[in-house]
Protein backbone atom coordinates (compact mmCIF):
# COMPACT_ATOMS: atom_id res chain seq x y z
CA UNK A 1 0.00 0.00 0.00
CA UNK A 2 1.44 3.39 -0.55
CA UNK A 3 3.69 4.75 -3.43
CA UNK A 4 3.84 1.09 -5.14
CA UNK A 5 6.89 2.72 -7.63
CA UNK A 6 9.02 3.99 -4.07
CA UNK A 7 8.37 0.52 -2.18
CA UNK A 8 9.60 -1.30 -5.29
CA UNK A 9 12.33 0.61 -5.65
CA UNK A 10 13.24 -0.03 -1.64
CA UNK A 11 12.70 -3.35 -2.54
CA UNK A 12 14.91 -3.72 -5.23
CA UNK A 13 17.82 -2.32 -2.80
CA UNK A 14 17.01 -4.40 -0.40
CA UNK A 15 17.16 -7.35 -2.76
CA UNK A 16 20.78 -5.97 -3.97
CA UNK A 17 22.32 -5.81 -0.80
CA UNK A 18 21.20 -9.57 0.30
CA UNK A 19 22.72 -10.76 -2.73
CA UNK A 20 26.18 -8.99 -1.60
CA UNK A 21 29.11 -11.65 -0.93
CA UNK A 22 29.07 -12.01 2.70
CA UNK A 23 26.41 -14.78 3.36
CA UNK A 24 26.91 -15.07 6.86
CA UNK A 25 25.53 -11.82 7.44
CA UNK A 26 23.14 -11.40 4.93
CA UNK A 27 19.69 -12.53 7.32
CA UNK A 28 19.95 -10.74 9.91
CA UNK A 29 21.15 -7.65 7.56
CA UNK A 30 17.84 -8.14 5.98
CA UNK A 31 15.85 -8.34 8.90
CA UNK A 32 17.40 -4.69 9.57
CA UNK A 33 17.00 -3.19 6.97
CA UNK A 34 13.22 -4.31 6.39
CA UNK A 35 12.78 -3.16 10.33
CA UNK A 36 14.40 0.34 9.65
CA UNK A 37 12.15 0.66 6.42
CA UNK A 38 8.84 -0.70 8.55
CA UNK A 39 6.15 2.12 9.74
CA UNK A 40 5.89 2.15 13.23
CA UNK A 41 3.02 0.54 14.54
CA UNK A 42 1.12 4.04 14.98
CA UNK A 43 1.91 5.10 11.58
CA UNK A 44 0.88 1.70 9.97
CA UNK A 45 -2.39 1.36 11.95
CA UNK A 46 -3.06 5.12 10.88
CA UNK A 47 -2.13 4.40 7.23
CA UNK A 48 -3.95 1.12 7.22
CA UNK A 49 -7.47 2.45 8.62
CA UNK A 50 -7.34 5.20 6.47
CA UNK A 51 -6.32 3.65 3.11
CA UNK A 52 -9.30 3.36 -0.20
CA UNK A 53 -9.20 -0.24 -1.26
CA UNK A 54 -10.33 1.11 -4.87
CA UNK A 55 -10.73 -1.51 -7.23
CA UNK A 56 -6.80 -2.01 -8.55
CA UNK A 57 -5.92 -2.66 -5.27
CA UNK A 58 -9.08 -4.48 -4.26
CA UNK A 59 -6.86 -7.92 -3.61
CA UNK A 60 -4.72 -6.75 -1.04
CA UNK A 61 -8.14 -6.05 0.77
CA UNK A 62 -9.64 -9.28 0.23
CA UNK A 63 -5.98 -11.14 1.59
CA UNK A 64 -6.07 -9.10 4.38
CA UNK A 65 -9.54 -9.60 5.61
CA UNK A 66 -9.30 -13.71 4.64
CA UNK A 67 -6.21 -13.55 6.78
CA UNK A 68 -8.27 -12.01 9.58
CA UNK A 69 -10.93 -14.35 9.11
CA UNK A 70 -8.42 -17.07 9.57
CA UNK A 71 -7.49 -15.68 12.72
CA UNK A 72 -10.81 -15.53 13.94
CA UNK A 73 -11.44 -19.37 12.40
CA UNK A 74 -8.51 -21.11 14.22
CA UNK A 75 -6.06 -20.65 11.82
CA UNK A 76 -8.60 -23.22 9.34
CA UNK A 77 -7.55 -23.28 6.05
CA UNK A 78 -11.27 -23.03 4.30
CA UNK A 79 -10.60 -19.89 2.83
CA UNK A 80 -7.50 -20.71 1.11
CA UNK A 81 -9.18 -23.75 -0.34
CA UNK A 82 -11.92 -21.65 -1.39
CA UNK A 83 -9.30 -19.38 -3.24
CA UNK A 84 -10.47 -15.51 -5.04
CA UNK A 85 -13.01 -16.68 -7.42
CA UNK A 86 -15.46 -17.43 -4.48
CA UNK A 87 -14.49 -15.32 -1.78
CA UNK A 88 -15.93 -11.82 -2.78
CA UNK A 89 -15.62 -8.49 -1.29
CA UNK A 90 -18.84 -6.50 -0.17
CA UNK A 91 -19.19 -3.48 -0.15
CA UNK A 92 -21.47 -2.99 3.03
CA UNK A 93 -22.05 0.50 1.95
CA UNK A 94 -22.55 0.05 -1.94
CA UNK A 95 -20.03 2.08 -4.02
CA UNK A 96 -22.76 3.76 -5.90
CA UNK A 97 -25.99 5.29 -3.54
CA UNK A 98 -26.63 8.35 -5.81
CA UNK A 99 -28.86 7.12 -8.54
CA UNK A 100 -32.20 5.71 -9.10
CA UNK A 101 -30.88 2.48 -9.76
CA UNK A 102 -28.52 1.97 -6.95
CA UNK A 103 -31.57 3.07 -5.32
CA UNK A 104 -33.91 0.60 -6.49
CA UNK A 105 -30.88 -2.48 -5.81
CA UNK A 106 -29.86 -1.23 -2.97
CA UNK A 107 -32.45 0.63 -0.64
CA UNK A 108 -32.22 4.45 -0.17
CA UNK A 109 -28.56 4.75 1.12
CA UNK A 110 -28.66 8.80 0.95
CA UNK A 111 -31.42 8.89 2.73
CA UNK A 112 -30.21 6.22 5.65
CA UNK A 113 -26.73 7.77 6.00
CA UNK A 114 -28.16 11.54 6.45
CA UNK A 115 -27.64 15.10 4.96
CA UNK A 116 -23.95 14.52 4.48
CA UNK A 117 -24.02 11.15 2.81
CA UNK A 118 -23.61 12.51 -1.18
CA UNK A 119 -20.05 14.11 0.28
CA UNK A 120 -18.86 11.30 2.72
CA UNK A 121 -19.52 8.40 0.20
CA UNK A 122 -16.67 8.93 -1.62
CA UNK A 123 -14.18 9.53 1.20
CA UNK A 124 -15.98 6.16 3.29
CA UNK A 125 -16.82 3.82 0.21
CA UNK A 126 -13.08 2.10 -0.28
CA UNK A 127 -12.14 1.98 3.68
CA UNK A 128 -11.71 -1.81 5.08
CA UNK A 129 -14.30 -0.51 7.48
CA UNK A 130 -16.84 -1.02 4.75
CA UNK A 131 -15.80 -4.29 3.07
CA UNK A 132 -16.30 -7.67 4.26
CA UNK A 133 -15.95 -11.34 2.29
CA UNK A 134 -18.65 -13.03 1.48
CA UNK A 135 -18.77 -16.59 -0.32
CA UNK A 136 -21.49 -17.18 -2.33
CA UNK A 137 -24.32 -14.51 -3.98
CA UNK A 138 -26.06 -12.00 -2.04
CA UNK A 139 -29.66 -11.95 -2.47
CA UNK A 140 -30.15 -8.71 -0.79
CA UNK A 141 -33.31 -6.58 -2.09
CA UNK A 142 -33.62 -2.93 -1.15
CA UNK A 143 -36.51 -1.64 1.50
CA UNK A 144 -36.48 1.10 3.82
CA UNK A 145 -33.40 0.22 5.66
CA UNK A 146 -30.77 -1.35 3.37
CA UNK A 147 -28.31 -2.48 6.16
CA UNK A 148 -31.40 -3.93 7.78
CA UNK A 149 -31.60 -6.14 4.60
CA UNK A 150 -28.00 -7.12 4.58
CA UNK A 151 -27.85 -8.16 7.78
CA UNK A 152 -30.02 -10.99 7.34
CA UNK A 153 -27.68 -12.23 4.46
CA UNK A 154 -24.60 -11.51 6.64
CA UNK A 155 -26.41 -14.22 9.18
CA UNK A 156 -26.40 -16.74 6.57
CA UNK A 157 -22.51 -16.62 6.09
CA UNK A 158 -20.10 -19.01 7.79
CA UNK A 159 -17.67 -16.72 7.91
CA UNK A 160 -16.99 -15.26 11.63
CA UNK A 161 -15.95 -11.63 10.40
CA UNK A 162 -19.10 -11.38 8.41
CA UNK A 163 -21.34 -12.76 10.97
CA UNK A 164 -20.33 -10.34 13.51
CA UNK A 165 -21.97 -7.00 11.31
CA UNK A 166 -25.54 -8.93 11.98
CA UNK A 167 -25.14 -7.19 16.08
CA UNK A 168 -24.47 -3.56 14.80
CA UNK A 169 -27.71 -1.49 15.02
CA UNK A 170 -26.89 1.38 12.54
CA UNK A 171 -23.86 1.53 9.63
CA UNK A 172 -22.74 4.94 9.87
CA UNK A 173 -19.89 7.04 8.52
CA UNK A 174 -18.73 7.32 12.11
CA UNK A 175 -18.82 3.18 12.24
CA UNK A 176 -16.93 2.56 9.25
CA UNK A 177 -13.88 4.72 10.51
CA UNK A 178 -14.46 2.77 14.22
CA UNK A 179 -14.29 -0.25 12.09
CA UNK A 180 -11.82 0.51 10.30
CA UNK A 181 -9.61 1.35 13.36
CA UNK A 182 -10.17 -2.05 14.71
CA UNK A 183 -9.17 -3.94 12.03
CA UNK A 184 -6.25 -1.90 11.35
CA UNK A 185 -5.04 -2.63 14.92
CA UNK A 186 -5.98 -6.63 14.11
CA UNK A 187 -4.00 -5.79 10.78
CA UNK A 188 -0.65 -4.79 13.49
CA UNK A 189 -0.83 -7.87 15.61
CA UNK A 190 -1.44 -10.34 11.69
CA UNK A 191 1.76 -8.18 10.83
CA UNK A 192 3.89 -7.35 13.09
CA UNK A 193 7.10 -5.07 12.57
CA UNK A 194 10.00 -8.29 11.66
Amino acid sequence: MGNQEERSNDTERLFARMCAPNRLERIESACNQYRSASPSDDKFLEFFSNFEFTANVIDRARYCLEKMEISEQGNHVELDVLGPESVHIEHIMPQKIKTKKAKDDFGDWVGYLGDKAEVLHPKFVSRIGNLAIFSGNLNISASNNPFESKKSAYARSSLLTTRKLTSIQEFSFAYIEQRSRELAEKAVTLWPIP
